[in-house]
């Protein structure tokens, strides 16, 4: 992030960075006395070094939410969804980390975290200034760079849920093709994310794509695939015309019940949306063998 270095604010903008690197050192220090305070299995400081770069992400982010408050660009609705959905992200990615274990080992974490993203938008804020000071500088955000969200919405709106889309042995494909032609999950996934939008005008999610991965034995997980569908099969038969939250957590409990495992959420939910496709399109929730024979003899050659 650069600050622009108008003439009226370099004071400002010398303060800010004073602060800000005193700030950092002073959050950095904080790794000592968590050493100190850490297990044998270096729980805590594994925790703190997480936090650590999550917290420069979250800076950044903080710098670039409160510059669109201060600048008062005016968002879409989409552009909207998006913070808002970023936000929920963070709550649930600040819960996973064990924030109040560090706290308690370090209290000043917490003070030196509110004061890190009150600089983040004191940063905003001197941005937004110096900008409107000087007309002709180069914007940090400008309202042409949020309209590929409106774009990417409008095409999103074009095209099919998950749920009402269909299935055949061309869908399988891009699943294998994904497995076959791509090294990492994250690969895998928006290939077929990308693969379903163009070839089928359906949109899925990252969730919907990990978990059809999942299904076809792609995923590193605890499931012994074979067992896993086959106990997935029997739950849904149990549940299938149960409400969609009720479902899934019929299945998760069926599911641990017959084989031991307990599954994800994500899976449960994505899983049985699968089986209701296999439903309309085969009329049974069980997908046919040969939808796959042809496939699983490729060759794999991720990149």
């Amino acid at each position: 992030m650069k600050l622009q270095n108008s003439l009226p604010y370099q004071r400002k903008i010398r303060n800010y960075v004073e602060r800000k690197d005193s700030l950092t050192t002073e959050y950095l220090s904080l790794r000592e006395k968590i050493r100190m305070e850490d297990s044998p299995e270096h729980e805590l400081e594994n925790a703190f070094e997480v936090l650590l770069r999550l917290d420069e992400l979250l800076y950044d982010y903080h710098v670039k939410r409160a510059y669109l408050e201060y600048s008062r660009i005016e968002l879409v609705p989409e552009n909207r969804l998006i913070l808002e959905h970023i936000d929920r992200t963070i709550h649930k990615l600040e819960r996973i980390v064990p924030i109040p274990l560090l706290v308690r080992s370090a209290p000043k974490l917490a003070i030196f975290r509110r004061q890190l993203f009150e600089s983040a938008r004191e940063a905003a804020k001197i941005l937004a200034q110096t900008e409107s000071s000087n007309p002709d500088a180069k914007k940090y955000i400008s309202p042409e760079s949020l309209e590929i969200h409106d774009h990417r919405a409008m095409r999103i709106r074009n095209l099919m849920r998950f749920e009402d889309g269909g299935w055949s042995k061309d869908h399988v494909e891009i699943i294998y093709d994904a497995a076959r032609l791509k090294k990492y999950k994250s690969d895998r996934c928006e290939y077929i994310k990308t693969q379903f939008e163009r070839k089928f005008k359906v949109n899925i999610s990252i969730r919907t794509a990990m978990y059809l991965l999942t299904h076809y034995g792609f995923n590193d997980t605890n499931y012994r695939i074979k067992d896993f569908r086959k106990a997935f099969d029997q739950a849904y038969a149990l549940h299938r015309d149960k409400l969609s939250q009720e479902r899934t957590r019929y299945i998760i409990d069926t599911v641990k019940e017959l084989i031991g495992i307990e599954m994800t959420k994500n899976d449960a939910q994505y899983g049985a949306k699968l089986r209701d496709i296999f439903t309309k399109v085969y009329g049974v929730p069980i997908e046919p063998p040969e939808n796959c024979m042809e496939f699983i003899t490729r060759k794999f050659e991720p990149l």
